[in-house]
């Protein structure tokens, strides 16, 4: 089994400080506040969250038109699940020109996503482990979308790749630490 191998790899001794180095390149920080929760759903319970998904890797296309605004997450999803529900909102973001363009314009091609280095990192990284989730809201403004996309990374409690993408509560809550 892979799994024995790694296990007498580590056991030489040599492999060891490889395994860490990865393991803590890969650490992401993250939070769970169920409050929170309760706030953004209050938010966003006018919209029917009836998600489509397909495999990142894969060369699958969204099933909507190709000008059909909406809302996507990058979820990280293990290969072989043994527990099913364990999977990681990285990403949540919107797309005004179209869910097909988003994809295969903004992230399938690299010179597009290396301009957004987080997510291309996380894409290099994670690729074959990611599904694409996508809520096409067609009719949405681009000012509906962005307070849609804000309301869903407050829900998810800002996912490590929307970096700069907070919602004004948790970045308030953020900058009022009272000790440094």
């Amino acid at each position: 089994m892979k799994f024995d191998l790694l296990i007498k790899s580590l056991s030489t001794g040599t492999k060891y400080l490889d395994l860490q180095k990865r393991l803590e390149n890969n650490a992401a920080s993250f939070t769970f506040y169920p409050p929170l929760w309760r706030y953004f759903n209050r938010k966003l319970n006018h919209i029917t969250f009836n998600w489509q998904h397909l495999d990142f890797s894969s060369n699958s296309n969204p099933a909507v038109s190709g000008s059909t605004p909406g809302i996507y997450l990058f979820v990280l999803r293990p290969p072989h699940s043994v527990f099913e529900e364990y999977n990681h909102v990285m990403y949540v973001g919107m797309s005004e020109e179209g869910l097909n363009e988003r994809l295969n314009g903004g992230y399938r091609t690299p010179s597009q996503v290396k301009l957004r280095p987080h997510v291309w990192r996380m894409i290099l990284d994670y690729g074959r482990f990611l599904r694409w989730y996508y809520l096409p809201l067609p009719g949405f403004t681009v000012t509906q979308l962005k307070e849609v996309e804000s309301y869903l990374i407050g829900y998810f409690c800002d996912p490590p790749i929307n970096r700069k993408d907070e919602p004004t509560p948790i970045k308030e809550a953020k900058k009022s630490k009272m000790s440094k």
